[in-house]
């Protein structure tokens, strides 16, 4: 009985392997050479032989040749059956056994014999030998890479490679829509799940090969330190050398609001203030305490609530010392008091906020993402429409796609729509703008834990403390507000809420405020 042969043809994408000829090319060459011979399978991977126990088809095919179903392999190098040590050291037992009686190579000559093997073996250590230095070139300008500041992998959502510069660039369609998304996530008021249905539904986000953002690539993009600049790699950490999304002290904000890192707090209280405030020294969050003190003099209980840092970081010693709540609170009111404005103001802000350039620049972005989607969304349409009068789908597979492209395609449009012709969400967020710097102070005051929450949530970017002092970041509607009333009538700034029925309804416009800022 004649010989039996396996034909294997393997390419590996990784970089130490790019020079190797295509599959197709490999199996070309090898029947050109030995297709007379009798073949009884050809067996193909995409994989890396550079670890064993990588490569399934390879696995097989050695399995098979104890069968006894082929007793030869032919393949176009001995590089391409092998470049780590344990499987090199398979193939020259095999052959030793008998399992394997002859290897043919399209660029290689082998022979069974102890001379033959022993030419083979060091063939195959220096495919070995080749991966190990390929490997650590690799590495070596990997680290230089990452010393400089740059970034050797394909760099997150919202960024790319420049390939000219060899430098890491902010890729302007995605960076100002995953920017938008950190800012809902830092409002504290909206889920992961709901950053994600805005992102791809009403904001037309697309990764780079044309697909919608997947749940778990969100949650990796608000895991990264990579857009507060730190990359994080086997290598080690460096710091980037490229414009940053977020800043180190929203990227840890950000892992307290998911729940990350957190310390158990105690739930005997339920202060507004926690996972809000951040220390002005340290960047870790601050905490609320409650403690009751006794008069030495009277006996008297006195209650005292206060607002201190953690103090978690055990790279940073912090000296910042605790602030009263009563303190706190007046140093709120006083800010509230900044942005209170009479209802005449509304129309001249209306067309204030109608100018933002940075709203004109997102809309136009994503305006152009869902038309992009829509032309997608009408292209597969018609390629199905193409299918069916070509007999290529049944009835029931061209209903069903078709009604699924239709409801896709009706979507987009809506929200082309409602990006196009904003005006009428523009008036009633203006709306709500006023209504809750109407009546701030009023409930700050006077409304529940809750009530005082959305207040700061909605007014403010960031909060933190430091030398007892509140610093605001106010939202960009707000910080005009502030800026603007210096226009205003002197009697106009001493404007005050009155008290009257209509407040219960203001209330409710202020509540639903903190669930649109980010929208």
């Amino acid at each position: 009985m004649g010989n039996k042969y396996f034909l294997y043809c393997r390419k590996s994408s990784e970089s130490a392997e790019r020079q190797a000829l295509s599959i197709e090319s490999q199996r070309k060459e090898a029947l050109k050479s030995f297709g007379n011979l009798n073949i009884v399978d050809i067996l193909e991977e995409s994989a890396s032989a550079f670890e064993p126990y990588n490569r399934p088809v390879f696995a097989k095919m050695m399995e098979r040749l104890q069968k006894g179903e082929a007793n030869c392999i032919i393949a176009w190098h001995p590089d391409r059956l092998s470049r780590n040590s344990l499987d090199a050291g398979q193939l020259i037992h095999f052959l030793d056994r008998g399992f394997i009686a002859d290897l043919k190579f399209v660029s290689y000559a082998f022979t069974n014999t102890p001379e033959g093997k022993f030419m083979l073996s060091i063939a195959l250590s220096g495919a070995k030998y080749q991966s190990d230095t390929l490997s650590n070139n690799v590495k070596r300008g990997n680290l230089t890479k990452l010393e400089k500041g740059g970034w050797p992998r394909l760099p997150p959502q919202g960024y790319m490679n420049d390939t000219v510069d060899k430098t890491i660039v902010v890729d302007k369609v995605r960076f100002p829509l995953i920017r938008k998304a950190w800012d809902m996530l830092l409002l504290g008021s909206y889920t992961v799940t709901e950053i994600l249905g805005k992102l791809n539904r009403e904001w037309g986000y697309t990764t780079k090969n044309g697909k919608t953002l997947a749940a778990s690539t969100l949650h990796k993009i608000f895991s990264n330190q990579f857009y507060y600049g730190l990359m994080v790699s086997a290598e080690g950490t460096f710091k980037g050398n490229y414009k940053t999304m977020i800043t180190e002290e929203e990227y840890w904000r950000a892992q307290e609001i998911m729940g990350k890192k957190c310390k158990p707090r105690p739930k005997s209280y339920n202060f507004y203030t926690r996972g809000i405030i951040t220390c002005g020294e340290c960047g870790r969050p601050t905490t609320t305490e409650f403690k009751k003190k006794v008069n030495k003099g009277d006996g008297r209980i006195h209650n005292y609530e206060y607002i201190r840092c953690t103090k978690s970081r055990i790279d940073i010693k912090c000296s910042q010392p605790y602030l009263e709540m009563k303190v706190f609170e007046g140093q709120v009111e006083k800010t509230l008091h900044e942005i209170s404005i009479p209802q005449s103001f509304l129309k001249w802000t209306l067309n204030y906020l109608k100018d933002n350039a940075q709203e004109k620049e997102d809309k136009t972005t994503i305006q152009k993402n869902l038309q992009k989607a829509l032309t997608a969304a009408n292209q597969e349409l018609s390629g199905v429409m193409q299918m069916r009068a070509r007999n290529l789908i049944s009835d029931d597979d061209f209903i069903a796609h078709r009604d699924k492209l239709k409801a896709e395609a009706a979507r987009i449009k809506e929200s082309l729509f409602k990006v196009e012709h904003p005006e009428d969400d523009l008036n009633k967020l203006t709306e709500k703008t006023f209504n809750l710097a109407h009546y701030a102070i009023y409930w700050f005051k006077n409304g529940t834990d809750e009530d005082k929450r959305v207040i700061l949530n909605s007014i403010a970017s960031n909060l933190s403390l430091k030398n007892r002092e509140l610093r605001i970041d106010l939202r960009k509607p707000f910080l005009s507000i502030k800026k603007s009333k210096k226009f205003l009538p002197e009697e106009n700034n001493k404007f005050e809420p009155q008290v009257n029925a209509g407040l219960s309804t203001e209330k409710k416009s202020f509540h639903a405020q903190n669930s649109i800022w980010p929208g």
